[in-house]
């Protein structure tokens, strides 16, 4: 059980169980100095998105950092928002953050900005010691993230929780020698929502995207309007997708040897209600929005270009092939902005539209993409609510 201790006014935090996460739903609270069950609490900070931990300056973010990479407990510190390994003088308020920040939630408050002298050296999560809470960008901007110099890299490592309302701006992850790397997240296998990656440059050996290099988790209402540079499996917003992308979109150019696309290198999982505009260079398996894909494809358009030299080709994905290929459906591409030689067929059947950009400018898409989820404006693509 969680004690609240009063005394003189003041409250104290002490952890002594730890099942701490699983108890704060609905969570009562005993109020020592009286022996009776106090009410819900959720105005706990931490526990709700109303109150969250903040996360104030490079200091702090360094901290909080080292914390989530070391697969331990640590501590909060109400009165002046900092981050502690363990719980320092009596008289302050610590909360106790389990492992990972499990269940907990937190905010940034400021904008980081990376260069000399930064504090900020590291990634969020590790493939040992994922993050697992909420963290609210609350849309601050961070600035000039350099490469990491390691696998599984980009402002997060891993996540296992919730990355929301975050932009990662003029990123210069030059670093082209290792795997799967993100200006976002390397591996998520929680949720990524309302994110962003605008005007960077990501470089990477194998599995290179601006959102989420591998993706198993869900990706919605994200956009990259970032180049994505790497030899295999590179795309725009998740390299691997065995997940969920929907409301999403491209604009960065994409260039790979083998499985490029504009939302997903290789997709096994499901893309809905996405488009890609920027333009797809590889020597085999490019498509507008896969580089390959078997798997569930719907109300989706292409118009940017694909450049390909091999036979593995096409407007929406560069090789369509698996036992579940029925499930495209209500897609299209500008066969003007996507010009491909007849011989080229992956990715050009399969319930896919082939048409003009003067059919796709407008309403022209209407009966294909639907109007619940699509905005559809004069001499304009599509753009998503």
């Amino acid at each position: 059980s969680v004690v609240w201790n009063q005394m003189a006014g003041h409250t104290n935090f002490f952890w002594q169980s730890p099942s701490f996460k699983a108890q704060r739903a609905g969570m009562t609270v005993l109020t020592a100095s009286r022996g009776q069950f106090a009410k819900n609490i959720d105005f706990v900070v931490g526990v709700s998105s109303e109150m969250p931990c903040i996360i104030k300056n490079d200091v702090e973010l360094s901290k909080f950092t080292n914390y989530i990479n070391s697969g331990l407990p640590f501590y909060y510190n109400t009165e002046d928002s900092t981050f502690a390994a363990t719980a320092g003088a009596a008289g302050i308020e610590w909360i106790p953050i389990a492992a990972g920040g499990e269940d907990f939630f937190f905010k940034l408050n400021y904008n980081p900005t990376f260069g000399p002298g930064s504090e900020w050296t590291s990634r969020i999560g590790t493939p040992t010691a994922p993050f697992k809470g909420d963290f609210n960008g609350d849309h601050h901007i961070v600035s000039n993230l350099p490469s990491a110099n390691a696998d599984t890299c980009g402002f997060f490592g891993c996540n296992a929780g919730t990355i929301r309302n975050l932009v990662i701006n003029n990123a210069n992850m030059s670093d082209d020698s290792h795997n799967t790397v993100a200006a976002l997240c390397g591996y998520n296998s929680g949720r990524i929502d309302s994110c962003s990656v605008k005007n960077c440059e990501v470089n990477g050996n194998n599995v290179v995207a601006a959102i989420a290099a591998i993706n198993t988790g869900y990706v919605s209402a994200c956009y990259s309007s970032s180049t994505v540079n790497g030899n295999d499996t590179v795309a725009g917003i998740c390299a691997v997708n065995t997940g969920s992308i929907t409301s999403t979109f491209n604009m960065g150019d994409i260039t790979a040897d083998t499985y490029a696309g504009g939302i997903a290198g290789v997709n096994t999982g499901s893309l809905a209600n996405t488009y890609n505009v920027g333009n797809i260079t590889a020597s085999d398996y490019a498509g507008g929005l896969a580089g390959k894909t078997g798997t569930s494809l719907a109300t989706s358009y292409n118009a940017g270009q694909v450049n390909c030299s091999g036979s593995n080709a096409g407007g929406i994905a560069g090789n369509i092939s698996g036992s579940n290929v029925t499930a495209i459906t209500s897609v299209a591409y500008d066969d003007v902005m996507c010009t491909l030689p007849s011989s080229f067929q992956g990715g050009n059947s399969y319930n896919t539209v082939k048409t003009s950009t003067q059919n796709m400018v407008g309403s022209g898409l209407q009966s294909t993409l639907g109007t619940t989820d699509w905005v559809f404006t004069a001499n304009m693509y599509p753009r998503l609510k």
